[in-house]
């Protein structure tokens, strides 16, 4: 039995990693900024600096989920140094108090995403490309050399580079479903843009994999092997969905109604690949986007 201690546990990302390590067998216990109410909790103040390194000694593995949603309204400074903030003061926290603890976890994983390889056109991206350019690219680079402390201290460090996760509670998926189910869903500008995506089952299987995986301590890609464009994208999910896709949205709209999150998210694209997960050894339940889109929307 591994004990396992996970920030961000109530968000879509951690709420599905709890159940799938619980069903394992695994205890699994939760960082919360309020007044625990059970014994598998543990209160954490990432802004204020406030964790009693006590009670997170002697974990097998701690998993960081924490940071606030990127969201699809326009960023402001203010918005954006709310994002910048809960990643990298809760993974500071978390790795400095590691980095003291007399009986460190094996492992920590910290969450971080395919936005560290910027707009990548066509080109498909493995775990050793350099950074790209841009606030999401800039964020990335810093959440991740959050983890440093831990590494220093010998404890075996992965960070997550996560693509889109689709799941049927929620998440990006549900954002996207009104549109196409109303049946005027398309393309966004030309739809040559690239989605990394993951089902959320194989999510979690891949970091339960990476958790019990002696030999990855670096990044690593957490995507399907098969990203798609956003016009190909637009194509299945309509399919899926039995509706019409046929109004696309220019890119000057999305410009002008969401300005850089329209530039860095919408009409940008990463084509990531899995490399060092696949050479690990893990096997993909949904490596297809529509088998993936099926299983989220069982109903449509």
């Amino acid at each position: 039995m591994y004990k396992v201690l996970i920030s961000g546990a109530s968000g879509l990302l951690g709420s599905a990693c709890s159940e799938y390590f619980s069903n394992k067998g695994h205890a699994v216990f939760k960082l919360v900024r309020r007044e625990p109410n059970s014994d598998n909790e543990i209160f954490w103040n990432p802004m204020k600096g406030e964790l009693d390194l006590m009670k997170i000694e002697g974990f097998g593995s701690i998993i960081n989920f924490s940071g606030k949603n990127i969201g699809l309204g326009r960023w402001t400074e203010k918005s954006k140094k709310v994002i910048y903030d809960s990643r990298i003061q809760s993974t500071t926290l978390l790795s400095e108090s590691i980095s003291k603890l007399n009986n460190p976890p094996e492992s920590f994983l910290s969450s971080s995403a395919v936005g560290y390889y910027g707009e990548t056109g066509r080109a498909l991206v493995n775990e050793g490309v350099e950074p790209g350019k841009g606030f999401l690219s800039d964020l990335c680079v810093k959440w991740e050399k959050a983890t440093m402390p831990a590494v220093k201290a010998g404890v075996k460090v992965i960070q997550l580079r996560s693509g889109v996760v689709f799941s049927a509670k929620g998440g990006a998926l549900a954002k996207m479903l009104t549109p196409f189910r109303i049946g005027i869903g398309g393309r966004l500008g030309d739809g040559s843009q690239y989605l990394s995506w993951i089902m959320i089952e194989d999510y979690v299987r891949a970091v339960y994999h990476l958790m019990t995986f002696e030999n990855i301590q670096s990044p690593v890609n957490i995507v399907s092997p098969e990203a798609v464009t956003n016009r190909e994208f637009t194509k299945i999910l309509a399919k899926v969905l039995n509706r019409p896709a046929i109004i696309p949205v220019p890119a000057f709209v999305l410009k002008t109604l969401l300005g850089q999150v329209a530039e860095e998210i919408l009409l940008s694209g990463t084509r990531a690949f899995p490399q060092l997960l696949m050479g690990s050894g893990f096997e993909f339940k949904y490596p297809e986007l529509e088998d993936a889109l099926k299983r989220c929307l069982p109903d449509s």
